[in-house]
């Protein structure tokens, strides 16, 4: 008799497992973080003052035309000196965060990066560089750089932005 009894009850049971399993596998399931984002995001937040865009790569193609309030960073800036270290070797916590502060970067800083030109490694480089030093959710990579708003249609501007100087702490990540 209890025997019948349960099997009358197992299509609901079993129906009540499934349902907590997936509900804890959602639960424990990571959400989902926007790293590369289109010309089109970047254009609809050109206005946003927290908003910092750096474009890497050659100045004279910089002054030549960039997105417009883009800041200009040299690479070599993020890479210890040739002869000081490991080539492509990150330098210490404060000068990284010196060179961000002197771009403008600050605690509430969205900083989108991407290349001016063939220099899809760099830009990369730079935004690991940011994700390195705590802005994992806030550095941004666009996707395509300045080849890719071109085709967009967006516009070009030659002005340099002025901005200040940004207050920027870092939160190393030992992870990246």
């Amino acid at each position: 008799m209890i025997r019948r009894t349960a099997l009358r009850f197992l299509p609901a049971i079993t129906m009540a497992v499934f349902l907590l399993a997936f509900t804890a596998r959602a639960q424990v399931k990571p959400a989902v973080q926007r790293i590369v984002v289109p010309p089109d995001w970047v254009a609809a937040h050109l206005h946003d003052p927290s908003l910092v865009l750096l474009e890497i790569g050659e100045k004279s193609d910089y002054d030549r035309g960039h997105i417009p309030g883009a800041r200009f960073l040299e690479f070599d800036k993020v890479s210890t000196p040739e002869g000081s270290g490991l080539d492509l070797e990150l330098p210490p916590v404060d000068e990284l965060v010196k060179v961000f502060q002197d771009v403008g970067v600050t605690d509430q800083s969205k900083v989108v990066v991407y290349f001016g030109k063939e220099w899809v490694t760099a830009a990369a480089r730079v935004y690991l560089t940011l994700d390195y030093l705590g802005l994992r959710g806030r550095a941004f990579y666009l996707d395509g750089g300045l080849p890719a708003w071109r085709r967009a249609g967006h516009e070009l501007s030659t002005e340099t932005p002025h901005f200040s100087r940004g207050t920027l702490t870092a939160h190393p990540r030992s992870d990246v």
